[in-house]
């Protein structure tokens, strides 16, 4: 993905304009994620395909490591390591 080009097109969409992203923004702060996540599936069919994504413990070691030693990781080292301890995701 390094040599890939990227681009970017920025622009701001209301809330009102943009419920869902609205809405998924907010399950953070909801007392119950999960029946807020439900309702989001009823609210919104398009998102009955998505999964959670569950990070590898290792995955979030190293970036704990690399947060709290302030020694940033080499980011090759990091994906070949990713790669032999897959995360998860579940629905």
């Amino acid at each position: 993905m390094i040599d890939n080009p990227v681009g970017t097109n920025i622009d701001h969409v209301t809330s009102k304009e943009n419920d869902l992203a609205d809405r998924i923004s907010r399950l953070k702060t909801s007392s119950n994620t999960l029946r807020g996540l439900d309702s989001l599936m009823q609210d919104f069919p398009t998102l009955r395909g998505c999964t959670q994504y569950h990070p590898s413990s290792q995955l979030i070691s190293s970036i704990m490591d690399a947060i709290l030693r302030k020694k940033l990781i080499d980011p090759l080292t990091a994906n070949k390591a990713a790669l032999t301890t897959p995360d998860s995701t579940s629905s």
